[in-house]
């Protein structure tokens, strides 16, 4: 596996160059000033629905190594803060309409991880606004498709990706802090099936 790993590291080089140098900036930009714009153009690439422009940004990731882990651990680790859900089930009966749809977003993406509480939350006797709030996010829940998955969810499912094919110390470093996030995200959960993938294929150092 670890020469499986080489290979894709090499191709990915490979198509990194032509990505970002012949199809986004122009050829007479230096490589500082095109750099970071080229690396949000990527971060925003995975967020995509379009298969195959989200499968560009992740090799072109890939092709520029522990740069990439750098980019993405700013962002993956400061998204993967724990929140603290009982207070945005709290929040879910706010007399301001915007923090209850503030509420209501934050705990869907949460995902699972907000399963229990949410739960928790119905067995108490909540107000008619938080009952119903609580019974959609739990339907959700239920019936979690393909198409249900957003942008942002797509995009650090993407971006583990990314870590997991670079599969250096800095990567695994990365994935090891998001493995140890909420009990049930998303993020969570696939950062752990990454390092598991990684441990079978190749010694980790």
């Amino acid at each position: 596996m670890t020469h499986i790993h080489q290979f894709f590291r090499v191709a990915a080089t490979l198509l990194a160059a032509w990505v970002v140098v012949g199809s986004w900036f122009p050829v007479r930009a230096t490589a500082a000033e095109e750099r970071p714009a080229a690396e949000q153009a990527l971060w925003e690439d995975l967020a995509s629905r379009d298969a195959a422009k989200g499968y560009r940004a992740i090799w072109a990731l890939v092709g520029t190594g522990d740069r990439a882990v750098q980019f993405l651990k700013g962002r993956l680790l400061t998204a993967a803060v724990e929140p603290n859900i009982r207070k945005l089930i709290e929040e879910l009966d706010d007399k301001r309409f915007a923090v209850r749809e503030a509420a209501s977003r934050e705990l869907r993406k949460l995902g699972p991880a907000a399963g229990p509480a949410l739960r928790e939350a119905l067995q108490k006797p909540p107000s008619a606004e938080v009952r119903r709030r609580v019974s959609a996010l739990l339907a959700q829940l239920s019936d979690v498709t393909p198409l249900a998955v957003s942008g942002e969810e797509l995009r650090d499912i993407r971006a583990i990706q990314v870590l997991e094919y670079i599969g250096t110390n800095e990567a695994r470093a990365v994935l090891r802090s998001l493995a140890g996030g909420t009990q049930g995200a998303r993020t969570t959960e696939d950062a752990r099936a990454a390092l598991q993938r990684l441990s079978q294929g190749s010694k980790v150092p």
